[in-house]
């Protein structure tokens, strides 16, 4: 999630802060963040009757990721999430609660990978039942912890999550697509003031104020739009330019070029004036042949098909939010 490297090279410039400094104003969260988050140790395996129910589902779907979908979790799921919307409503914060829409068909290959590593763990975790036992503890807890790791956030999940926050009268939204150039776009137009996330992809958006970090506490790291041209490997750097190096670092877009990390994708940009003298250093002073360039090139028909996705995504507008 987000783009490889990229919060090092931000954290020079990333302020300490708390939670109660946004006091009065609105502040989005990107819900999938703590969505993920709160599977940890919610998967519900306790009990000999627990994991035989797994096996069971697991040995009646198709596909092992599939039992993923009928895991049981504990309360403690939606205790963090109502844990974190608290704290900030004890903050004196108005959150603004933002989920994933549809997945951008250009990620298709992303996604793909990660649903058979989440397939891989879900079988493994089967496995482990298995041969363990479900009366053994050991084999339940390892079991579990592969599971942990191996869900996905459904939408019906997701869904289930939004109607207790309703209940609550909590202002909710779904984005057309990923969350993200949401939440980067209400914050541009002051509908909030502040995007909590930890994915870097809002760095890339150029979200003007980024909460990072959060704690149980309400301790953070805030991170400005405005500060960024401070960090040293951006340094003259256009908008543009940056995205670009951002891309090259990794994104989810396009596969990654073997050995070129942040810093080495923000030096290319620096040095060069056009994508294809980019594509020619990468050529010349790192090696790659020709066919790697163009199988690159291809992989998703042109390289930097990625930056316009990132500048032109589709939004709701601030009228069709509220």
């Amino acid at each position: 999630m987000g783009i490889k490297g990229l919060w090092s090279e931000v954290r020079p410039v990333c302020r300490q802060s708390h939670l109660s400094n946004f006091r009065g104003q609105r502040v989005a969260v990107d819900m999938y963040v703590w969505l993920h988050r709160s599977i940890l140790g919610s998967v519900q395996l306790g009990t000999r009757a627990d994991a035989e129910a797994f096996i069971e589902c697991a040995e009646m779907k198709s596909e092992a990721v599939d039992a993923g979908s009928s895991v049981l979790l504990s309360n403690k799921f939606l205790q963090f999430v109502m844990g974190r919307v608290d704290l900030m409503l004890r903050c004196g914060v108005h959150p603004v609660l933002v989920f994933d829409g549809a997945p951008i068909p250009m990620k298709q290959g992303t996604e793909a990978e990660r649903q058979m590593l989440r397939a891989a763990r879900l079988a493994e975790a089967l496995q482990v039942l298995k041969q363990g036992g479900p009366s053994n503890p050991r084999a339940r807890q390892e079991a579990a912890q592969l599971l942990e790791k191996g869900m996905d956030i459904t939408t019906e999940l997701a869904h289930a999550v939004i109607q207790v926050l309703k209940e609550r009268r909590l202002e909710c939204i779904v984005a057309p697509y990923e969350a993200d150039a949401q939440l980067a776009y209400l914050c541009k137009e002051g509908y909030v003031q502040a995007v909590v996330s930890e994915d870097s992809d809002l760095i890339a958006y150029h979200c003007p104020c980024l909460i990072a970090k959060l704690d149980a506490h309400g301790g953070c790291e805030v991170l400005f739009a405005q500060d960024l041209p401070r960090c040293p490997s951006f340094y003259g750097l256009s908008y543009e330019s940056f995205l670009v190096g951002c891309i090259l670092s990794g994104c989810d877009y396009l596969p990654s070029l073997r050995h070129i990390g942040v810093k080495k994708a923000f030096r290319l940009v620096a040095q060069a004036t056009s994508v294809p003298i980019i594509m020619r250093s990468l050529e010349v002073k790192f090696g790659f042949s020709k066919e790697e360039l163009d199988a690159y090139e291809q992989s998703c028909n042109r390289p930097f098909t990625a930056l316009h996705i990132i500048l032109y995504l589709i939004l709701f507008a601030r009228k069709s939010c509220t």
